[in-house]
């Protein structure tokens, strides 16, 4: 049966690694920065009246990364949850764990900068896999539970999950740790579709 929902895409916060502006992808399973909890400890309460407009039932989900958990506790601290297990972020590869300085005169590198990021990373996963990947998670949950989802994830789902739902570029929805996108969606037999989405920060500021 056809059905609209709403989801809310929410990043983690700031781990050390997006600090020292690291690729920190599936293989690093960093806790947030004391700086990161901080800044989701003041969020918690406008996302918590954000989301209270949603009046239908409400099931909170989380990437299985420690950056993930540890955001949903802090955001929602009295809410049961549920860990996706598959629900990582991409994997950087050879550049897990570095940043731009020090891959810069990387001839890999280089070559995956001037594809605008669509080849695979060395010795890792391609967009396009990844996107497949975050889109059949994501879309199993909405599948498998019932009214709206509240799902704190990695920034790379939310790319992946909104570019492929919108038709829209991977990179028109990067946000910053704690951020985010409310969207409604459409559920049909064929698959899922975005019919609006709104960046969190602006409905938190509105």
């Amino acid at each position: 049966m056809d059905k609209i929902i709403t989801c809310f895409l929410i990043r983690h916060g700031k781990t050390p690694g997006n600090l020292e502006k690291r690729y920190i992808g599936s293989r690093s399973d960093e806790s947030l920065s004391e700086e990161g909890v901080a800044e989701l400890e003041k969020l918690s309460s406008e996302y918590i009246r954000l989301i209270s407009h949603i009046e239908d039932e409400k099931t909170y989900l989380s990437g299985a990364m420690k950056r993930c958990r540890e955001s949903m506790e802090v955001l929602f601290k009295s809410e049961d949850y549920q860990v996706i297990p598959d629900l990582t972020e991409i994997d950087f590869g050879d550049f897990e764990g570095h940043n731009y300085f020090e891959l810069s005169g990387n001839e890999d590198y280089q070559r995956w900068i001037d594809s605008n990021g669509t080849i695979p990373f060395p010795n890792g996963e391609s967009r396009d896999a990844f996107i497949k990947r975050t889109y059949t998670s994501i879309s199993n949950c909405i599948r498998q539970y019932s009214g709206s989802l509240v799902i704190v994830c990695h920034g790379g789902n939310i790319m992946a999950l909104l570019s492929e739902i919108t038709g829209k570029d991977y990179f028109d929805f990067m946000c910053d740790p704690g951020d985010g996108f409310e969207v409604e969606i459409k559920v049909t037999e064929d698959g899922i579709n975005a019919i609006s989405y709104h960046r969190i920060s602006d409905r938190l500021h509105s």
